[in-house]
């Protein structure tokens, strides 16, 4: 960002946000100046870019808000995009959920992988259950979320674009993004040098919620029900002891609070908000989209029975009333 006055990042997750802030706090004030000059994109509005199957409603719920406090405290934003490049297929509940976040734009790539099906549209808008609609961009043909700013990418990725009759621009995520490293030097020389280029598309950094607050969603083709990813087999099976703790701990988080809401409004009972919210978020946590599904390794796995273990061991001592 120093070398190159117009480059623009974008980061989801506040947890990492808030590891940065815990560990680095001269780093996380960087970020925030860069924040503001609008050069470092808040986007995502989860907690973790978590996985979006298995969780229960409230979890969802708790991704969301957690995470929009959490920016909004710390950088006085809230986000607009669900970024969730790399997650492995969507619930049917979620756009519901997203738009009572706040959210109005949904971002994945993965759906270009399917094994059997092409999915239809590369933007719709996605209708949920109870008949709630956003704005759905699935981007990254032929390169998903780790573009490389090469000539024939993107000419190609432009060139299948589905939906060049209703808006003529996509987003082009570029970089080493899966095993993290993100975009390199020869990467932003390379677009540099491609912005007059004759014959091929015009490329233009900005905040991908300028494009998406160009499209006019009365144009858009409309998909119903659950975006289901036709790979990565047994995401529902593996791990299933972690699968097994993680609702387990899902329902003793929801008991404690019901029972200490409960609690405080009809005996005036403290109510152990930090504590809660602490569980919660160790919780969320263990919900990215590598951990829950199974996809992870070994060491992950040793860390996240022990934290799902602690939450299950986290009691609160609620009196007797009579």
């Amino acid at each position: 960002m120093e070398n190159y006055s117009d480059f623009i990042f974008l980061q989801s997750s506040a947890q990492i946000y808030q590891d940065i802030k815990e560990n680095n706090i001269y780093l996380f004030e960087k970020i925030k100046e860069r924040v503001k000059e609008g050069r470092w994109i808040i986007e995502g509005g989860t907690w973790v870019e978590n996985d979006c199957q298995l969780p229960c409603g409230e979890s969802f719920v708790r991704q969301f808000l957690y995470a929009q406090k959490f920016f909004e405290k710390e950088f006085g934003i809230r986000c607009k995009l669900a970024w969730l490049p790399d997650t492995f297929g969507f619930n049917p509940n979620l756009p519901q959920i997203l738009k009572k976040s706040g959210i109005k734009y949904f971002a994945t790539t993965k759906l270009i992988w399917n094994e059997t099906n092409t999915f239809p549209y590369d933007l719709f808008l996605w209708k949920g259950i109870d008949g709630t609609k956003v704005i759905a961009h699935i981007f990254g043909k032929n390169c998903g979320y780790n573009g490389t700013t090469e000539i024939k990418e993107i000419w190609k990725t432009f060139n299948d674009f589905q939906q060049k009759d209703i808006i003529s621009s996509l987003i082009y995520s570029y970089g080493y993004g899966d095993g993290g490293g993100g975009p390199t030097y020869e990467m932003i020389e390379r677009l540099n040098l491609l912005k007059d280029f004759p014959l091929i598309p015009e490329i233009k950094k900005e905040n991908p919620i300028d494009f998406l607050e160009k499209i006019n969603e009365e144009k858009l083709p409309l998909y119903y029900g659950d975006l289901y990813l036709e790979l990565h087999r047994g995401t529902f099976t593996t791990q299933g002891r972690i699968k097994r703790l993680h609702r387990m701990a899902e329902n003793h988080l929801i008991t404690i609070e019901s029972l200490s809401t409960i609690l405080n409004i009809l005996e005036n009972i403290s109510y152990p908000k930090e504590e809660i919210d602490k569980n919660w978020k160790k919780l969320l946590r263990n919900e990215f989209h590598d951990i829950l599904p199974g996809s992870s390794i070994k060491e992950v796995y040793e860390d996240t029975e022990k934290e799902l273990k602690e939450i299950l061991d986290f009691k609160i001592n609620f009196p007797l009333i009579g």
